[in-house]
């Protein structure tokens, strides 16, 4: 279902024209067919020149709303993509892109379109948030400052990251699947939803932290520290749509 639900979001993206409204939408099927490198379709980004980034389980695919180019290994090319399985695309909006796959992470220069490993192997999460590239292993929360990734932050052993946020105060935000834990500026620790695994953490634009945990609905934290829980209730159609929220934006 989720594949399904992804694979449909870029078929609306590639869909759209200027002009059309209401029931006029058409959908586009963007699949193998066309040249989408692989249907198990794991992450999207946008660029700053408008390219979409679709990772796969069978490589980086760059569509223009036109054409498709694919990125694989190349045998023998130290500077391809070092892996088939893409598991997370990010971008600077500064030229820079940066992909988790099964061998680590890599940064790709979209002027050259060469790819260089900064870290080989471990790296569970990533995120690109107030000019700065956020990554985190299973016990190191490190930042990446252009050259090369510098450790922030010794994180709980084994810890199982599944997402990162750095929020407009400065403060880095880490889901994992024993809850989520934080670093304000002063790299002072501080924890909140024990016991749950965090799916995907967002700031809004009025700095309240969306938290998705697990089947546990939404948790909406203001600047405060006031939380409110918005869960399915059966009986009100006004009321969350399912108790499993995988990612919010605005």
């Amino acid at each position: 279902m989720l594949r399904y639900r992804l694979t449909l979001a870029m078929v609306l993206l590639a869909g759209l024209s200027p002009g059309l409204a209401g029931d006029s939408f058409r959908f586009l099927h963007l699949g193998v067919e066309p040249g989408l490198s692989q249907s198990c379709v794991t992450s999207f980004y946008q660029d700053e020149f408008d390219m979409v980034w679709i990772g796969t389980q069978d490589g980086l695919t760059r569509y223009d709303g036109h054409e498709i180019t694919v990125f694989r290994p190349v045998a023998g090319d130290s500077m391809s993509l070092p892996s088939n399985n893409v598991r997370a695309v990010c971008g600077d909006g500064n030229g820079r892109l940066y992909v988790i796959s099964k061998n680590g992470l890599s940064e790709m220069d979209l002027s050259s379109e060469r790819f260089r490993v900064l870290r080989a192997d471990g790296i569970l999460a990533m995120a690109h948030n107030q000019e700065r590239l956020w990554v985190c292993s299973a016990d190191m929360l490190y930042a990446y400052d252009g050259e090369q990734l510098q450790e922030y932050f010794l994180l709980e052993k084994k810890a199982k990251v599944n997402c990162i946020c750095e929020t407009s105060s400065g403060s880095i935000l880490v889901g994992t699947v024993s809850g989520s834990g934080g670093l304000d500026r002063n790299r002072k620790e501080f924890g909140y939803l024990e016991g749950k695994t965090i799916i995907h953490i967002y700031e809004d634009s009025k700095k309240n932290i969306w938290v998705s945990p697990q089947f546990d609905g939404l948790y909406r934290i203001d600047r405060n520290g006031h939380t409110v829980n918005y869960r399915h209730d059966p009986g009100s159609e006004l009321s969350l749509s399912d108790n499993y929220v995988r990612t919010v934006c605005e």
